[in-house]
Formats: structure tokens, C-alpha cells, sequence
């Protein structure tokens, strides 16, 4: 419907309801086409007064449950398609908005149990693919993030927002060949997708491609102000060029966005070692602890402070902990060789802290810049 003729139904029914101002599907038609013309607002008292005539009515509470959803007032959402499914409603359009909150409210889990109630949908509704593949994305269960990516494309070979997810999950799995192919599908398509911009920025940097990660991560937060993965991104290709103060405010304006990301946490808390701000490198890591405490990157930057701080037992203790959870512990191996350097010979150890970025630090030749990315995935 045109923007004209919406406009034109609004007044119609507007003057309807003048006439028969308590008539139940004049109230959820005005309120419906309000929502559509952009004005929720309006609509929500059109609901509150359908649903004052007939509390119960199914459509009444589903129409205000979706305005909520478009106001952001997701508790509010929950209840009313939560209050459909107590009443003994079960449709899969209730399931999937039902999970699109969940996700809202970063409980993937629930959103996975509330869409698994429609088994046969996924194979016939490309959304509701979708939607499940976004919750497994969530979780970190990139096998079936893949699985579901697929079957919303082949339901629909042209679904942009899939094959995003899907290159996403190509990322996260290093198939960086892959991923930016599928990444630069979705950009022909969408020149702002700013989830394939992304995929394009990471694999680009993964690649030391830096002019191409700088173009697209700044496209990225254009097309999409407050991305915390493209501000983090834009942080870790500050820290690889060495601007570390740009790079901290990059990073801190990424975790406003996402602040329970337990990674971007990690990589402020290396960017402020790096700057010598050990006591604000901690905070970061106590914050990254509270997110998850059984992260052993976490410990092992812990481990790095106390080593450089000349705490050398507390250091092992730490560093024991990090390779206890995580056997690669890239910080916690690092946090190791710093003490048996420090105890030593403190001055050496600071002058490994000055190589750290770009200069192989531990017996498998990593970088601390080629570890950092892979903070993002957790």
C-alpha cells in the first residue's frame, strides 16, 4: 500500500471510529495501519482501549505485543505473546517473535527452545531459518548456525541477511576464503549491509590488508552507528597500526554497545597493558570475569600484570589457571615466559612487553595481533 493510500485509510478510519468510537475491529484496524505508517505511539492507545472492551481478545493482545516489540518495551512484548501461548494459542508467527525478543534480550538458549516448538517450520519459512541460525550464532554453535543459514538460502537464494549470517559463521570457523566471497555476494546486493562489511573488515585484517579493514570497518559503522563488532574492529586495527589511544576509545565505544562481550573486554584490557595502565587493565578483566569466569584469557592477562608488576608468584598461580581452562592459553603461556624472564631479569621482560605486537612471542610463533581477533568470537 502507498504511502497515499495509508494516509487515506488512517483518515477513513479515524472518521469510522468517530461514529462508533467502541467498535473492536475498527479500534485494531486504526491501530494496524498506525504501526505500519510509522506512528506506534498512536497505536498503542487504540490497543489499550480494544483490550479494555475484551481483555482476552487474541489479536488485540498480539497486535500491542508487536507495537511493544517496535518501541523497544521487550518485557512488555513477552508478556502479551507469553499470555497467548498460557491461553492455549500456539501459532509459529507467536514463536518466532517470541524468540526474536529472546534474542533482544540475549537469552539465545530460550529463543532456540521457543522456536524448536515449530520443528517443521524452519524447512518452509526462511525467516524463521533465519532467526534460529541468529540464536545459534549467539550461543557459539557455529554447526548449526550453518545448517540453518543454508536452509534459509536455499529456501530463498537471494536472502541477503542469511548469507551475511552464514559468511559470519565462515569467519568465525577461519574459512576466510569462503566467508568473503559470500560477504562480497551479499555487498553487491547491499552496498550497507553492515554484517558483511564486517566479515569483509576482519578477514581483510586477518589478511594484514589494513587499507581495505580501515575502509570497510569505517563503512560499517556508517551504515551502522553503533556496531560493537565494527568499533572493536576499528580498535584492533588501531592497535596494529600502534595509535593505542585510539584505539582504547574505540574499543570502549564498542563495548557501550555490547558490553557483555567477554573478548572486547580482553582486547581493552591488553590495549591499556600495552599503555603501561595495568591497574585499569585489571578492572577491564574483572569486568570480562563477571561475564564469564571460566575464560583463560582472562586469568592469563591477569597472570601478564602480576608478572610485570614483579608479582611473580601470583603470576604462575594465574597463568596455571588461564592453560588449566584453555591448553592454549596464548596470555597464560605468555604470563609464564615473562616470569622466567622477570625473575631473572626484570629489564628483559618490559623489552618483550615492547616487541609484543608484531614480534612471535611464544614457541608456536603467534603475535599478539594474530590472537586478538579471535577474542570476538567469544
Amino acid at each position: 500500500m502507498s504511502v497515499s493510500d495509508l494516509a487515506e485509510k488512517i483518515a477513513r478510519l479515524k472518521r469510522f471510529l468517530e461514529q462508533d468510537e467502541n467498535n473492536l475491529n475498527l479500534l485494531l484496524d486504526l491501530g494496524r495501519a498506525l504501526h505500519e505508517n510509522g506512528q506506534p505511539e498512536d497505536a498503542v492507545p487504540l490497543f489499550d482501549r480494544a483490550l479494555k472492551i475484551a481483555a482476552d481478545h487474541p489479536q488485540a493482545i498480539y497486535e500491542r505485543s508487536m507495537v511493544m516489540i517496535t518501541l523497544g518495551r521487550v518485557d512488555e512484548a513477552i508478556a502479551g505473546f507469553s499470555q497467548l501461548k498460557t491461553a492455549g494459542l500456539s501459532h509459529p508467527s507467536i514463536s518466532y517473535n517470541l524468540g526474536y525478543c529472546y534474542l533482544l534480550q540475549s537469552a539465545p538458549d530460550k529463543a532456540v527452545v521457543e522456536l524448536s516448538e515449530h520443528i517443521e517450520e524452519p524447512g518452509k519459512n526462511p525467516g524463521y531459518a533465519l532467526i534460529l541460525a541468529r540464536a545459534y550464532y549467539a550461543m557459539g554453535d557455529l554447526p548449526e548456525v550453518e545448517r540453518f543459514a543454508n536452509l534459509a538460502i536455499s529456501l530463498q537464494p537471494n536472502f541477503s541477511e542469511a548469507k551475511a549470517v552464514l559468511a559470519m559463521c565462515l569467519q568465525d570457523n577461519e574459512d576466510f576464503d569462503k566467508a568473503i566471497r559470500v560477504a562480497e555476494e551479499v555487498l553487491a546486493q547491499e552496498p550497507d549491509n553492515a554484517e558483511a562489511l564486517g566479515v569483509k573488515a576482519y578477514c581483510s585484517l586477518n589478511a594484514l590488508d589494513l587499507s581495505t579493514a580501515a575502509q570497510s570497518f569505517d563503512a560499517m559503522i556508517q551504515a551502522k552507528p553503533k556496531s560493537g563488532r565494527g568499533w572493536v574492529g576499528k580498535g584492533l586495527l588501531e592497535m596494529q597500526q600502534g595509535d593505542l589511544a585510539a584505539a582504547e576509545g574505540a574499543l570502549k565505544k564498542g563495548l557501550e554497545n555490547m558490553p557483555g562481550h567477554i573478548g572486547s573486554w580482553n582486547v581493552l584490557a591488553w590495549c591499556q597493558i600495552l599503555q603501561g595502565r595495568m591497574q585499569e587493565a585489571e578492572e577491564s578483566l574483572r569486568r570480562a570475569s563477571e561475564i564469564d569466569d571460566r575464560f583463560g584469557e582472562t586469568y592469563g592477562a591477569l597472570a601478564v600484570i602480576k608478572a610485570l608488576t614483579h608479582d611473580y608468584a601470583e603470576a604462575r598461580l594465574l597463568a596455571r589457571k588461564a592453560t588449566r581452562l584453555d591448553k592454549d592459553s596464548f596470555s597464560g603461556h605468555f604470563a609464564r615466559a615473562l616470569c622466567d624472564q622477570g625473575e631473572n631479569n626484570p629489564e628483559q621482560a618490559q623489552q618483550i612487553m615492547h616487541r609484543l605486537m608484531n614480534a612471535p612471542i611464544d614457541d608456536k610463533g603467534r603475535k599478539l595481533i594474530d590472537i586478538l581477533p579471535q577474542f570476538i568470537r567469544h
